[in-house]
């Protein structure tokens, strides 16, 4: 299928390694200019150096997503860059060992959510901001997760929380936006095989097999099967839907 997506320009917001990377690297497959935005700012300008080497437009942006004023600049950095706005894709995110709750330290909780879920909704509210200014369709794509759509005895109630967070912020902004030139959906991956995945895989084969167990197709996820999705979703050829919270989890959640 031709997602008739070559010329567009999109923000990656933690495109530097894992989902996000593969989301990169699926959207420049498809013609789009990208704009990769990480806190890691050295890994980024190798990733940037890469990506232009084999002939990509992409443009790396240091930022912080819990930063107002990084995320607004990380905005104008793509008009000023590409020429415009039309896909953005917050995919960034911070979790926390998995532990019980009463255990959790304070610090650690509030860092989570506000990059999880705060420094989500910032970027929706400075894209949106730009996308209403352009007359052309724009969509957003949200990470959240299969933690996102039911809860967890595994310790991961805070992490749980932001992304049920996400959700809700998903829906409400698709609403409200409804009847502009915007759409917003969400992600909801389960285990993915990205570089920690794959290093509890090698520093904890058990806990590894016991994800695994849990997974009805007897799998995880890869990265680009979670990438090719996000695109779907950003492309015309989804143009009916917003407000979407996508499961991506090998049918763990349907269990």
């Amino acid at each position: 299928m031709d997602l008739k997506m070559a010329g567009k320009v999109a923000i990656v917001t933690g495109g530097v390694q894992g989902i996000g990377r593969a989301v990169v690297e699926t959207l420049l497959s498809e013609g789009v200019k990208v704009v990769i935005a990480d806190r890691n700012a050295e890994k980024g300008a190798a990733v940037e150096k890469e990506f232009k080497q084999s002939g990509q437009q992409v443009a790396f942006i240091a930022a912080e997503m819990i930063k107002p004023d990084d995320i607004e600049a990380m905005v104008q950095f793509a008009v000023d860059t590409f020429g415009s706005l039309d896909y953005a894709v917050n995919a960034a995110g911070y979790a926390i060992p998995n532990m019980k709750l009463v255990d959790v330290k304070y610090d650690d909780l509030v860092q989570m959510v506000m990059v999880d879920a705060v420094g989500v909704y910032l970027c929706c509210q400075y894209e949106i901001k730009q996308m209403l200014k352009q007359d052309t369709p724009c969509a957003i794509v949200n990470f959240s997760g299969n933690s996102g759509i039911v809860g967890s005895s595994a310790g991961l109630a805070g992490y749980s929380m932001s992304k049920h967070g996400v959700v809700g912020l998903t829906r409400s902004a698709a609403l409200e936006y409804a009847r502009t030139n915007v759409r917003v959906n969400a992600v909801c991956p389960g285990v993915t095989e990205t570089e920690a995945v794959a290093g509890t895989r090698k520093s904890f084969p058990e806990i590894y097999q016991q994800m695994v167990d849990r997974i009805p197709i007897g799998r995880t996820g890869k990265p680009e099967e979670i990438a090719k999705a996000v695109t779907f979703l950003l492309s015309d050829a989804s143009g009916y839907t917003t407000g979407a919270a996508f499961v991506l989890d090998g049918g763990h959640t349907a269990a």
